[in-house]
């Protein structure tokens, strides 16, 4: 395995960690679901799109900065939908919480790779 395989893994560990550490906070706030509900989803979502970020994504946008950009826009919104539908959020709280929990996880790898 190569380098950037190896990254990929580290980010993977961090982002599902980051995130479904943010989905639990906001949900023993809200208590809006079963916790094993959201350690599945906050799993899940990440798990889902974190491939595309790194393997799909920047083959087809250039340069970095709108790579990041719209890679993470669309993240947001896809993971969004997929707590709207796996925990039954409202679409404003589903939004929120994807919003919290990717920018936490960009945070989290930006102070990482610094």
């Amino acid at each position: 395995m190569h380098a950037y395989e190896y990254a990929f893994l580290a980010a993977w560990g961090i982002t599902v960690a980051v995130e479904t550490a943010v989905l639990l906070l906001l949900n023993l706030w809200r208590k809006s679901a079963k916790t094993a509900d959201v350690l599945f989803a906050g799993v899940l979502c990440s798990s889902l799109t974190i491939p595309y970020l790194w393997f799909v994504m920047p083959i087809f946008l250039h340069p970095r900065w709108v790579y990041v950009g719209v890679s993470e826009s669309l993240i947001i919104v896809i993971e969004a939908l997929l707590l709207y539908r796996l925990l039954r959020l409202s679409g404003r709280d589903a939004f929120l919480a994807s919003l919290l929990a990717n920018g936490a996880s960009i945070a989290a790898g930006y102070v990482r790779y610094m």
